[in-house]
């Protein structure tokens, strides 16, 4: 039988330019899984992002946005995975398809050389069957397409309204940089509020050592000076005046010691007025910085999540129309092998075949791997919180 005839269905470099090969669909399913894979961990990370905090109209938008991109996540997982996964199971279901092939086609043949066309027809038989799975993955393609393309989309969206928010919280006339100069500005202020509070000790001090000074010199002028005044002769009417006369300024000085302690109350209780505002307000002033800085870490989280969720499933969309593309050629190499099986003899007929079987019967364990990884991808990844410590983000 000439060389070309044989050729039709095993050229002789091997099993790798084998009509019925699963080569190409091997590394094609591996390489759609893996990007299935990823984009499955990227959505599981959005669809776990805490809600960005509404500080403006800006931030509005934003968390609008991000209850959409939510909704693809959720569509990733509960669509488009499920859907990756169904067609590995359908590929499962080929590689026992042409085993049972195999085997009956090595039974045909073993009737003798007028089995080629019984054998013919039963590989004739499984055609419509591999190019349903070959549709099936083209519907599967179409979907990763156009949920790359309606992320792409989301994403452009996003970005801008992302620049937007870091600009308004981040950017020179940003929340950020006008809470931290009211911050220092209100520090200012609470030293001063100290200082005034000193001040005002020292002059309720300053009272009540000028009101004990008059208290002592009163008690000291109506004493009239000790017994050293039986000596002396009597006091004429000028001198009677002079305990009067100390008396008074003893008096005129407990008068400025008692205005001084209530003058240094008065201004001690203002004081403690103003430093409990500018405290609370602190307080206040703290609390919005934590909020801009937990709204700016949230939103550049959910901006590069985002980023790279449309990626992942980007490359899902290509290696799932690659996937499609290998199992077109294996549908057509099917339909080429019918037609042409009548014309290689049966040795020829079953080396092609189990050529082409060392390659399938490596799938089943390949699909194992794979759908144990998209088992355990959910409990790999934890739940995702940006806003975990206001300590941390305050002080960085």
């Amino acid at each position: 039988m000439p060389d070309s005839v044989i050729n039709i269905a095993r050229i002789a470099d091997g099993p790798a330019t084998n009509t019925l090969s699963s080569g190409t669909l091997r590394t094609s399913i591996e390489r759609f899984a893996y990007a299935a894979l990823g984009a499955q961990a990227h959505a599981l990370v959005v669809s776990r992002q805490p809600p960005i905090p509404e500080l403006d109209n800006t931030t509005r938008d934003l968390s609008a946005l991000q209850a959409k991109l939510r909704e693809h996540a959720a569509y990733v997982t509960q669509t488009l995975i499920p859907g990756a996964l169904t067609g590995l199971t359908d590929t499962d279901a080929a590689v026992n398809l042409f085993t049972a092939v195999l085997t009956q086609v090595q039974s045909i043949l073993a009737k003798g050389e007028g089995a080629r066309s019984q054998a013919a027809t039963l590989v004739g038989s499984v055609i419509d069957d591999y190019k349903t799975r070959a549709a099936n993955a083209g519907e599967t393609a179409d979907m990763w397409k156009r949920e790359a393309e309606a992320l792409a989309a989301l994403v452009g969206t996003l970005e801008a309204d992302v620049n937007k928010t870091i600009q308004g919280l981040d950017g020179p006339d940003g929340v950020l940089k006008t809470t931290k100069a009211d911050i220092e500005r209100t520090i200012e202020q609470l030293a001063a509020d100290i200082d005034a509070t000193v001040k005002s000790g020292q002059q309720i001090g300053e009272g009540i050592k000028s009101l004990i000074t008059g208290i002592v010199t009163s008690i000291s002028g109506l004493l009239g000076g000790g017994n050293d005044d039986k000596n002396k002769p009597d006091p004429s009417d000028e001198k009677k005046d002079k305990p009067d006369a100390q008396a008074a300024g003893a008096d005129s000085v407990s008068v400025v010691g008692i205005a001084a302690i209530e003058q240094g109350a008065e201004g001690a209780g203002r004081v403690r007025a103003n430093f409990l505002a500018h405290y609370r307000n602190l307080a206040a002033l703290y609390q919005t910085l934590a909020e801009a800085k937990a709204t700016l870490a949230a939103t550049r989280a959910v901006q590069s999540q985002a980023a790279l969720l449309a990626r992942a499933v980007k490359d899902g969309a290509d290696a799932a129309a690659s996937n499609h593309n290998s199992w077109t050629t294996i549908a057509a190499g099917f339909a080429d092998y019918a037609r042409k099986i009548a014309e290689i003899s049966p040795p020829n007929t079953l080396a092609t075949l189990k050529d082409a079987n060392q390659d399938w019967s490596r799938l089943p364990k390949l699909i194992r791997e794979l759908k144990d990884a998209f088992a355990g991808i959910g409990n790999a990844i934890p739940p995702v919180g940006v806003l975990t410590d206001l300590k941390t983000i305050i002080s960085h």
